[in-house]
This record gives structure tokens, C-alpha cells and sequence, in this order.
């Protein structure tokens, strides 16, 4: 068996190029699918053929790239507020790394987004749902959510596994 296999490839690339990959992957099916639904629909079912079909494919699937590219930023920033309201201690860790890697000042906006998530914390999914959150903070949060996510996937699965086992114990003194 090949030992630098493709897992072992993948888990070498850092987050932010995981993100990248994504975000691209995630808008170009959007892309794709909304252009080619435009296309069809314009020259097919409407019957407009003022411009050919690829002038309406060309629209929609930029139309789509950009929705494609709203909806994988929504998806993520509730995956980061999620992150931030259940492991706080491990998304500030990472944005206090962050924040030493990029040898930042400590007025920066990196500090202050760690301050208003240590203060607001218990708070962080109503300020999330009432916009309370600005753009700097957000993205400091998804950042430092990429940066979290081995470690994060980890701890979901050690309590995965937790559960697991508590339901065997269970099982075994109620045979």
C-alpha cells in the first residue's frame, strides 16, 4: 500500500487552502449549475434566442458563482459562531496564535475581536442572529475556526466516543 497516500496528502494541506478548495468547489457547482439552467431555460423552454444560449449561461452562471459564494459564506460563519459558542477556548487560542504569528500589536483588531469573544461569549450566537458582529471579527473567527478544525473534529469525536460507551455501560447493566 502506498504510504503517502491521499489522506495523508490532504491532511498536509493547511486550512486555509482546505477553505480555498472549498469555497471554489462549492461556487463553480453553482456556477455551473445556474449557468447551465439559465442557458436551457432562455433558449429551450422560452424560446429567446436573441442571443444564443451561452450569452444566458454566461449570466447565470455568474449569477450562481456569486450565490454559491454568499451561501458557502453563511454556511461558514455558522460553522465558526457554532465553534466559538461551544469551544471558546480553543478558537481564542487560535486567534491569540494567529495574532503572534502575524506579530501584531496588542491595540490591533485581532485583540479586540478576542476580548468581545471572551467577554460575550454565552452571548455569541444572539449577537450573531441580531448582527451585533462586525466583518473584522467574523473573519478573525473563521480564521481561527480553520485554524481549529483537526482539533475541534477531535474533541467532537472523543465525545462521540464518550456517548458511545455510556450507552454500552447502559446496555450491559440493564441485560
Amino acid at each position: 500500500m502506498d504510504e503517502f497516500g491521499l489522506s495523508q496528502l490532504i491532511s498536509s494541506v493547511p486550512q486555509r487552502g482546505v477553505f480555498i478548495a472549498r469555497h471554489m468547489t462549492y461556487a463553480i457547482s453553482y456556477a455551473a449549475a445556474i449557468g447551465f439552467a439559465g442557458g436551457l431555460l432562455s433558449n429551450s423552454l422560452l424560446g429567446i434566442n436573441i442571443a444564443g444560449p451561452l450569452f444566458p449561461y454566461l449570466i447565470g452562471s455568474q449569477v450562481g458563482f456569486v450565490i454559491g459564494t454568499i451561501s458557502f459564506w453563511k454556511q461558514e460563519q455558522d460553522r465558526a459562531i457554532n465553534w466559538a459558542f461551544f469551544y471558546p477556548n480553543v478558537i481564542i487560542h487560535h486567534m491569540l496564535v494567529e495574532h503572534r504569528k502575524r506579530g501584531a500589536s496588542h491595540n490591533s483588531v485581532w485583540m479586540t475581536a478576542v476580548e468581545k469573544l471572551r467577554n460575550t461569549q454565552p452571548n455569541i450566537l444572539a449577537r450573531y442572529e441580531h448582527g451585533d458582529i462586525t466583518i473584522p471579527e467574523i473573519t478573525q473567527i473563521i480564521l481561527a475556526a480553520q485554524q481549529a478544525t483537526n482539533d475541534i473534529e477531535t474533541l467532537e469525536a472523543n465525545r462521540l466516543s464518550s456517548l458511545i460507551d455510556s450507552y454500552s455501560e447502559n446496555s450491559e447493566e440493564n441485560d
